[in-house]
């Protein structure tokens, strides 16, 4: 069963991500904040991150930033899933290794599992 760490700090969002995932047959982690998740991250406790940006503390493009530099991107897919739709902030995800790109308030959590289900069928 594949491990996706959701990094969110907004409870009631964090709570029914979770449980739609759950519900998909994913085995499901929480971080509410960027070091909680760069910790088990390091710790190769994640096989997905859906990250968030807009959070207290150590931002999501510091993490996904960290992850980059330290090339954990590439065993690590990331999917963003934020409220934050600035071109620019897209960009910088995409460049930093980021596989997708989700608006929350535009997604359903069934296209959400649509593409976590097809990022980790290309990791090999």
């Amino acid at each position: 069963m594949k491990r996706i760490l959701i990094l969110e700090d907004d409870a009631f969002i964090r709570d029914i991500t979770s449980e739609k995932l759950a519900h998909a047959g994913f085995d499901v982690d929480i971080s509410e904040s960027g070091e909680d998740a760069v910790i088990k991250i390091e710790a190769g406790l994640v096989d997905l991150l859906l990250l968030d940006l807009q959070l207290e503390g150590m931002q999501g493009t510091e993490v996904l930033e960290h992850m980059y530099t330290n090339g954990i991107t590439k065993t690590v897919p990331v999917i963003v899933f934020s409220n934050n739709d600035e071109p620019e902030i897209r960009e910088k995800c995409r460049q930093l290794g980021a596989k997708s790109f989700f608006v929350k308030v535009n997604t359903y959590h069934s296209e959400l599992i649509n593409e976590i289900n097809a990022t980790l069928s290309q990791q090999t």
